[in-house]
């Protein structure tokens, strides 16, 4: 994700932070405490002016019970797939396997009880959002809302929050229900007109999710998937019943509608994850991290002879022409069957079946490597 180069001040945040000039960064944002305001009012107003001086932004709005990450000297907004001081690219590839997963049986579910939307639900993105905003695992995604007036509930949720603060993002403007901006390296998507009509919490709480845009485990520094690099502002708020009646409350079961039919398939998918399991899921994760490896060399191999390899069964045909053994090619096809079971059903695939799996992998990797460097060099 790209870092805002900069952000405009008013006058009062400038000297909040120390500033010589009416303009900071978003370190300077992340690093500095909260602003302090004493009404909804003036909330509105410090927004209204930084959204006339900051016209190239998008604001959307995140409210939390305190500021994460300022112990480590600044704030951080990381979605909840890459959160944790010492979470490892292997931990986030078993993440990244248990959340293929939830999004597999969440499209199920939707289908099994026909419920509207089933041709949107059929996208990664829209399956990530609705996962991530009902809390049913950890995404590449972050939830925001569109209304100043729901982040300060969520930063007021708790009956006694320790530092409730609301934080102020620029985003690119959209330009759809999912808006994709290469240039920025954002996606945003707008939960209503993407969710099942059924969904009731996108409604309340006016909610969008934003990431990077290509997600992924592949990143060079978990920083640049930090979204307080888009931050413009950070306002702590005050816990006096004033302020509360001011933001005219809503309730828990207001933001979080206890009848919403779609909080029976999160809790379904929820339970199909728990049944898998730690030790499951960490086998599930090593064993797409040695297939993901072979599909892109027999991919890109395959892409040096034609441009219209698109699969793995596709590029085998490709590569069977040129000289691929049609015994390594019966081996490759096995071991993509048990990849989409894995995938698809993992409750089928017994664990000597997925490391016997696994170990087959890394053979044909070696193997397929070879053949690769073999093709790249005739080009």
């Amino acid at each position: 994700m790209r870092a805002l180069s900069s952000v405009l001040l008013t006058q009062q945040l400038a000297q909040h932070l120390g500033a010589k000039r009416l303009v900071a960064s978003p370190q300077d944002v992340r690093s500095a405490d909260p602003y302090t305001v004493t009404s909804f009012r003036g909330l509105i107003q410090h927004v209204a002016r930084l959204a006339v001086l900051n016209k190239d932004c998008a604001f959307y709005f995140r409210g939390q019970s305190r500021d994460y990450g300022k112990g480590g000297g600044s704030s951080s907004l990381y979605p909840t797939i890459y959160r944790g001081a010492q979470v490892d690219k292997r931990d986030i590839l078993k993440r990244f396997a248990l959340l293929e997963r939830a999004s597999s049986s969440l499209q199920q579910a939707v289908v099994k009880y026909k419920l509207e939307g089933q041709d949107d639900i059929r996208k990664r993105l829209v399956k990530w959002s609705l996962l991530q905003h009902y809390q049913v695992c950890a995404t590449p995604l972050l939830d925001l809302t569109s209304s100043l007036r729901i982040a300060c509930n969520f930063a007021l949720l708790e009956p006694d929050p320790t530092e409730p603060t609301v934080y102020v993002c620029g985003l690119p403007y959209t330009s759809g229900r999912i808006s994709v901006n290469s240039e920025h390296d954002t996606v945003n998507v707008k939960l209503l007109g993407i969710c099942p009509p059924e969904a009731l919490r996108p409604l309340f709480q006016e909610g969008h999710v934003a990431g990077t845009y290509e997600i992924t485990a592949d990143y060079t520094h978990k920083e640049e998937l930090d979204l307080s690099h888009r931050l413009i502002a950070k306002f702590a708020l005050p816990t006096a019943s004033s302020f509360r009646q001011e933001v005219a409350g809503f309730s828990r079961e207001e933001l979080f509608p206890p009848d919403d039919p779609l909080l029976r398939i999160a809790e379904e998918v929820r339970e199909e994850l728990r049944e898998i399991g730690e030790l499951t899921a960490s086998d599930l994760g090593y064993f797409l991290e040695a297939w993901t490896k072979l599909e892109q060399i027999l991919l890109d191999a395959a892409r040096f002879l034609s441009k219209d390899v698109r699969s793995v069964s596709s590029a085998a045909s490709v590569l069977r022409a040129e000289g691929l053994p049609e015994g390594v090619c019966r081996q490759l096809l096995e071991v993509a069957k048990i990849r989409n079971t894995v995938v698809h059903s993992p409750q089928r695939v017994d664990r000597d079946t997925l490391l016997q799996a696994r170990a087959e992998i890394e053979e044909l990797t070696e193997w397929a490597d070879g053949f690769y460097r073999e093709i790249a060099g005739r080009f």
